[in-house]
């Protein structure tokens, strides 16, 4: 999957992700899904997370999965995604063996999310979309609070992914980071044209210009079953 923002110049209106559930399916753009990724990216190494850090998700299939993954790529972290079936002690075996620093929750887990968070005291920021949880920032009013401007460097993160657990308790997979820089198109072989969409796209020349109007939480109400990118 391409980094969404070289589509975000191109075809900044164009559907990067579909949430297909009823006649009226959510979607968001490219457009939002740079902005709003960039947001989060920021909002997240505010609250003091680095490269390596882990941000953690225990949600549904929802509109909003992919701007925390697209966050943590392009800000060097780790994301790991929480089974949504998992037991509150099961959650928190994932957060604590993760080294979660971050956990981002749907409001609809926001019980076992708190369970699960009351023996993993090291997760220190606690976001939650759609609804309010006990001692959780509320996800768009962090993402309304952070700027959508890229600065500095955007090392490539990764994703930690768990076993079954089949043979015992479940166990993290995680590769170590690269120490290639997205902000650095040589270094992930992009052509001569995709290397200059990249730097307009990083440099915020026109995108976040172009969709000044977009706000966070514009794109409606949330009606998750399943998710598709789209290139």
């Amino acid at each position: 999957m391409r980094y969404p923002g070289t589509y975000c110049v191109t075809q900044p209106d164009k559907t990067a992700v579909v949430m297909d559930r009823s006649a009226e399916a959510e979607r968001t753009t490219y457009a939002q899904l740079e902005e709003r990724s960039g947001r989060l990216a920021n909002a997240l190494r505010e609250r003091g997370l680095r490269r390596g850090d882990v941000v953690a998700v225990l949600s549904e299939n929802h509109i909003r999965y992919l701007e925390v993954y697209w966050a943590a790529i392009r800000s060097g972290l780790y994301m790991t995604p929480i089974n949504r079936h998992l037991a509150p002690e099961e959650i928190r075996h994932q957060l604590n063996d993760s080294g979660a620093s971050a956990l981002v929750a749907s409001h609809a887990f926001a019980d076992v999310s708190a369970a699960a968070l009351a023996a993993a005291p090291e997760v220190a920021v606690r976001l939650m979309w759609d609804g309010k949880g006990e001692r959780f920032d509320a996800y768009e009013d962090v993402l309304s609070a952070a700027s959508p401007v890229q600065t500095g460097p955007m090392p490539w993160g990764g994703v930690m992914v768990y076993s079954s657990g089949t043979t015992g308790r479940p166990k993290g997979i995680k590769h170590p980071l690269t120490a290639l820089d997205l902000s650095s198109p040589d270094a992930v072989g992009m052509g001569s044209l995709e290397q200059a969409l990249l730097r307009m796209a990083t440099r915020r020349s026109t995108c976040a210009r172009r969709r000044s109007t977009i706000r966070p939480g514009s794109s409606g109400p949330p009606v998750p079953t399943s998710w598709a990118a789209r290139s």
